[in-house]
């Protein structure tokens, strides 16, 4: 490997394709098409599991690494103190919910949570406000495809922009609202 090939440090962005498995079993994301996930981030802006972050360290463009996390590591365990029954008429466009969907609901304050639908009765929706791999033990099997040095309004904002990001910023910064 050449000397002046990039590695995963913080301030670069880091493109790979992974497999997820959790508790052993593969675990597909939403609209993934084959085995392989994409992602990418800003290496030390926190955008990523912390074991996955340190464990992509130093790693440049090729390299291969499997990473193990238990669930205290990853997405913590499973909360059954987060799981909350609402009324069906509190909730807009009930009748259209099913067991599995991911919704987003809004407090009093404006805050958004998501949440899973767990059950829909005749009378109650009842939900998990716990992240889908809660209390699972993940595996991940990684190939690194791109490293390169973040730009200045990149580290500003906190992520990627342009190639290996988003060609247009679907984040929406707090300083620019």
């Amino acid at each position: 490997m050449a000397a002046n090939t990039p590695k995963v440090a913080d301030n670069m962005v880091v493109t790979f394709e992974y497999k997820l498995f959790a508790d052993g079993e593969l675990y597909l994301e939403d609209g993934q098409e084959g085995d392989f996930a994409q992602a990418y981030y800003l290496h030390g802006a926190g955008m990523i599991l912390p074991g996955l972050e340190e464990a992509l360290e130093g790693k440049a463009v090729g390299d291969e690494l499997t990473v193990s996390l238990a669930a205290e590591d990853a997405y913590g365990e499973y909360d059954d103190t987060a799981i909350e029954s609402l009324n069906r008429s509190d909730i807009p466009d009930a009748d259209q919910l099913e067991a599995g969907m991911e919704i987003e609901l809004e407090d009093d304050e404006g805050f958004i949570d998501v949440a899973f639908v767990k059950e829909v009765t005749p009378d109650l929706i009842i939900l998990d406000f716990n992240e889908p791999l809660a209390g699972k033990a993940l595996k991940y099997e990684i190939r690194v495809t791109g490293v390169r040095p973040a730009n200045e309004e990149e580290i500003a904002h906190g992520h990627p922009h342009g190639e290996y990001g988003d060609e247009e910023d679907e984040y929406e910064d707090e300083d620019e609202e």
